[in-house]
């Protein structure tokens, strides 16, 4: 299997200890703005994306494309969110090997692959925000790095979809295939998760093409329904909008406090303030450039991408 991690360098954050949470694709990692990636809970390099496919060990030509170079940092992932505020990528199928597959994914602990309890620790289920050309699958990585299982890992269908949409799966879809594999108890596999990983399959001489679109990833039943550089989830997070103007960020539509922050590309919170109903902030300290306005409260969920000038 050919896997090339993405290295860190819009640093964000990620928690993965309370199934409330969603974990919106801010960075190389799977963030959220609870926790450091690099100081919770033993996982100090969590969460960072890595893609893979069959070209190294089963002489497949299968690949995935990205839609920039990688910036000074050695990261493909950074550019792309400051395009795009969200990741798009296509995963190329070739048909040389038996069975060939590309995808996409992130390590939950480390890049050693150690293992980590999502049974406890994520409640019922996952979601994602997806779009995705042709159908695939969510795999749940099980310790020890496909030799427990032969690779048969439990897996989850997506169908088809190109419309940007939440998927939720709940921990009950997922499955190993029969006919093949080691097995594995399912409880074993929620105990003992290595990665959680987005792939495309096939049969020897299936050649696909598929667009991939993903906006957030997050615990059963907290993932947006569309993504993009404005994520918004719950009553107030649809109806909670901002407007910048010049140097002054308004905001409208909150019907109760919620915490703003704002983030620059390296992952440093710059501002940090408490608004209520019609409220602004005050950007005329900060420097020139790209950032993250996120606020978050009873019912709000809301991200935007802003351009300070």
């Amino acid at each position: 299997m050919n896997k090339k991690y993405l290295p860190l360098a819009l640093l964000a954050a990620a928690s993965f200890a309370s199934a409330a949470l969603m974990f919106p694709v801010e960075g190389s990692r799977v963030c959220t703005g609870a926790f450091e990636c690099d100081d919770f809970d033993g996982l100090d390099d969590g969460g960072y994306w890595f893609d893979y496919d069959d070209r190294e060990n089963d002489g497949g030509t299968s690949y995935v494309d990205y839609p920039f170079e990688e910036n000074e940092y050695g990261d493909k992932i950074a550019p792309m969110l400051e395009a795009f505020g969200q990741i798009e990528i296509t995963l190329n199928l070739g048909g040389a090997a038996d069975y060939p597959f590309v995808g996409f994914g992130f390590n939950i602990v480390n890049g050693n692959k150690d293992p980590y309890n999502i049974g406890a620790n994520w409640g019922t289920g996952v979601c994602v925000t997806i779009a995705n050309d042709a159908k695939m699958v969510m795999e749940l990585e099980y310790q020890g790095d496909g030799a427990l299982t032969e690779y048969n890992e439990y897996n989850a269908p997506i169908p088809a979809s190109a419309a940007m949409r939440a998927v939720d799966l709940p921990f009950s879809t997922f499955k190993q295939e029969s006919g093949w594999g080691l097995k594995v108890s399912q409880d074993d596999l929620l105990a003992a998760t290595t990665a959680v990983k987005l792939k495309l399959g096939g049969s020897n001489g299936d050649e696909v093409k598929s667009n991939l679109k993903i906006a957030a990833f997050g615990t059963l039943g907290t993932c947006p329904s569309s993504g993009g550089s404005s994520i918004k989830a719950g009553h107030q997070g649809s109806a909670l909008k901002s407007q910048l103007s010049g140097r002054t960020l308004q905001f409208r539509g909150l019907k109760n406090s919620a915490n703003v922050e704002v983030i620059n590309l390296q992952g440093q919170v710059v501002m940090n303030s408490v608004i209520n109903g019609a409220s602004a902030l005050n950007l005329s300290k900060l420097d020139a450039g790209v950032y993250m306005v996120r606020a978050t409260g009873t019912s709000v969920n809301f991200a935007q991408k802003i351009l300070l000038k």
